[in-house]
């Protein structure tokens, strides 16, 4: 289950990804800008001599960048928040296989029930991330302990990753193995 303080560290990953994002948008935007003249429009005219083509390009690239920046942080967090899950599930005794079933099952589901309260009025803050992410996990264990179907699902998805990780490690070794020999 992720922690309040998982998230609060994702979020703070989240937003410095935005902010490097929103900067190299401004770095982009700028050297638009400077070079407005020597740019050639692929019909023939110049950027900067065509009205609004210049301040068009700016905002396309800014916004480009923030909305590249934006996801990459929530992807990074996402993952972030998994790997720390996993880690405090294996230090309390569950093995591999059944930290990354779960981890994995009830971060998609909290990813899923945040995206919904995030497109509503209430919007998702981080009090209300913490709030899925505490109920989902809550309610993932619950359905672990009283469903064989749902510890089954979620063990052999985390079995299946470990054994994608084994077989591609097993195949890097091999092969560096093989050309160092």
């Amino acid at each position: 289950m992720q922690t309040s303080g998982t998230t609060i560290a994702g979020e703070h990953l989240e937003k410095g990804v935005q902010k490097v994002g929103s900067m190299y948008g401004e770095k982009v935007s700028n050297s638009i800008w400077a070079n407005r003249y020597s740019i050639t429009m692929p019909d023939g005219r110049i950027m900067g001599q065509t009205s609004g083509a210049t301040l068009a390009a700016r905002e396309a690239a800014e916004s480009t960048a923030n909305s590249i920046a934006k996801h990459a942080g929530k992807g990074l967090t996402e993952v972030a928040g998994t790997f720390v899950g996993v880690g405090i599930d294996m230090w309390q005794g569950d093995t591999a296989e059944e930290s990354l079933g779960k981890e994995i099952t009830t971060g998609i589901v909290t990813g899923i029930g945040v995206a919904i309260l995030g497109a509503t009025p209430i919007g998702a803050g981080i009090g209300v991330t913490i709030g899925v992410g505490v109920i989902v996990g809550m309610g993932n264990d619950w359905l672990r302990d009283n469903f064989d179907g749902v510890k089954e699902f979620e063990d052999n998805v985390g079995s299946a990753i470990v054994s994608g990780w084994n077989t591609v490690s097993n195949g890097v070794s091999d092969f560096f193995g093989g050309v160092f020999s």
